[in-house]
């Protein structure tokens, strides 16, 4: 069977290239939405963060810590989402020792956020 693939026949007809077009532009499509639904979501969260900052101060004392914990939190995750999602896919030919290392530092951030903020409002 494998045979008959590299040769593009499969039984007596040859496969046409119509359908590796088909393929390659579904291909295409697939990832643009993926970009641009990551996109939202780190825009989402960046927005949601900042949000959550500029809202701690009109919160009560106790939850101010808390919200800004949150906030840049969120704003960090944003990021995060950002840099796995939609750069590594645009810039390629990025330096991938220095993509590693900000995305480890950022997987970081985030995880010292999450603990962070939870153990404010345990506190």
């Amino acid at each position: 069977m494998d045979i008959l693939r590299a040769t593009n026949q499969i039984g007596s007809h040859t496969r046409s290239w119509g359908s590796a077009a088909i393929a390659g532009g579904v291909t295409r499509i697939s990832r643009a939405l993926t970009r641009i639904v990551g996109l939202i979501w780190a825009l989402a969260m960046s927005v949601a963060g900042g949000l959550m900052m500029l809202g701690a101060s009109d919160a009560a004392p106790w939850l101010t810590t808390t919200l800004m914990l949150a906030g840049l939190t969120g704003i960090v995750a944003g990021v995060f989402v950002f840099q796995i999602v939609v750069a590594d896919r645009l810039f390629p030919g990025a330096d991938p020792r220095l993509m590693r290392n900000v995305e480890a530092v950022l997987g970081v951030g985030v995880m010292i956020g999450i603990v962070l903020t939870t153990l404010t409002l345990l506190l």
